[in-house]
């Protein structure tokens, strides 16, 4: 990982990953799943309390609402034991364990660690299994292992360079007039600009500047989200242009919210600095170093390597044209039959050049060469039980040549049988 550590991991409740991960990733922020915490409540409580659906309803909003403060957390909590008091949920061992450890899994009180948006281990696991399943299954060889692993992250390059080739290419209709929006566009890849996009309508449609004045040297305004009229409060400075929301959604997830995007358009911003861009969600967020598990970067041995740094470029090439052509049958022909006829005249080439040998074929296949000197022999083969001695059988082989046969017929030892005996018609 290049000497770098996550900088939060979610797991589930095992008691020795919590023991682990300070000693593996000690400067990392450990969270607990919320969804493995909330599937155990129905079989924590009552059948009474568990088939109540308001109950329910009542207490996933209290845990997963992102726009609690802890002590809105804490009075909400107190009011729902209050109206469910008959079932006695402030004496339960489970509930009880959960509220002592409540700022490892509560999101109210992680709102300003930075998550990636995600709170649940599931919602990425499942997606990285459903991918999995596609191309392995326990019956498989080493080899097919290994060819099936290269072919699924040649199926994930691909994917990739087809969003890239989106990126590059598509640009996402606006639904505002915003400098701030078209801004965006042009740094964030689709995905991310989509949810950006919701922020910043609903800035310019659901929020409301209320109060404006200065603190410290800085801007400070209160934003009205007119749904559910909640204040909150923005704090802006001129100087560095940095703006910083009590919502903190961009803390936690790494894109500005709509209250502070009310205040930016307010105050004439048309475009973001660096510090309101997070380079994870841009479209050059993976033109980065990258690491190997050694901790060798990736990055120079490609551009010390022509060749790999042309394949992978003439790779780049491929797959943008035919991004470029996939929506048109006339295109798609075309550069097929233009493909064919290269394709040919490479062939051409390549027959009037000196044939490799098959082991130089298998070796440029696998991509590894042979070892000159073989340390390492093919295992002796084991005879399986029940088998008879290769010894055992050419000793009786040896003994039945050398032991002549009598003949029934006339009882010698003459080197015949009974069908061959002369005195067989005497009798």
């Amino acid at each position: 990982m290049g000497g770098k550590q996550p900088y939060s991991i979610i797991t589930d409740q095992d008691p020795a990953v919590k023991i682990a991960l300070p000693t593996v990733f000690p400067k990392s922020v450990h969270k607990f799943c919320v969804w493995h915490v909330m599937k155990k409540l129905k079989d924590k409580v009552s059948v009474e309390v568990r088939s109540d659906e308001n109950f329910l309803k009542r207490i996933n909003y209290l845990v997963y609402n992102r726009d609690n403060e802890p002590h809105e957390f804490e009075s909400d909590r107190s009011i729902l034991l209050f109206d469910y008091k008959e079932h006695k949920l402030d004496e339960n061992v489970w509930f009880s364990t959960m509220y002592n450890i409540r700022e490892m899994w509560v999101p109210a009180y992680f709102r300003s660690i930075y998550m990636g948006g995600l709170l649940r281990t599931t919602s990425r696991l499942e997606s990285e299994n459903n991918f999995i399943n596609n191309f392995f299954n326990r019956f498989l060889t080493l080899v097919e292992l290994q060819m099936r692993f290269q072919s699924a992250m040649d199926a994930q390059r691909h994917k990739l360079e087809i969003l890239e080739c989106k990126d590059t290419l598509f640009t996402p209709p606006h639904k505002t007039p915003l400098m701030l929006e078209k801004h965006a566009a042009s740094l964030y890849t689709l995905a991310a600009f989509y949810d950006f996009q919701a922020e910043i309508c609903a800035a310019c449609f659901e929020c409301r500047l209320d109060t404006h004045h200065f603190d410290n040297g800085k801007d400070c305004f209160s934003v009205i989200y007119l749904r559910n009229k909640r204040v909150f409060n923005v704090f802006f400075d001129p100087t560095t242009l940095e703006v910083d929301c009590s919502y903190k959604m961009f803390k936690r997830v790494g894109i500005l919210c709509r209250h502070s995007l009310c205040v930016l358009n307010a105050i004439g911003v048309n475009k973001f600095s660096e510090q309101h861009v997070l380079s994870r969600w841009t479209k050059l967020g993976l033109k980065t170093l990258i690491y190997d598990v050694n901790r060798v970067q990736l990055i120079d041995s490609i551009i010390d390597d022509p060749k790999k740094r042309i394949l992978g470029d003439a790779w780049n090439e491929v797959h943008r044209c035919v991004c470029l052509v996939e929506s048109s049958i006339d295109d798609l022909q075309e550069l097929l039959e233009k493909l064919k006829v290269y394709s040919s005249e490479l062939l051409e080439k390549k027959n009037s050049l000196v044939e490799q040998t098959k082991d130089q074929d298998f070796e440029d296949f696998v991509g590894y060469k042979a070892p000159e000197v073989i340390s390492i022999q093919n295992p002796k083969v084991s005879s399986n039980k029940g088998t008879r001695k290769e010894s055992d059988t050419n000793d009786k082989e040896a003994h039945r040549s050398i032991i002549p046969k009598r003949c029934n017929t006339c009882g010698k030892i003459a080197g015949h049988n009974s069908r061959t005996c002369l005195d067989k018609n005497k009798k």
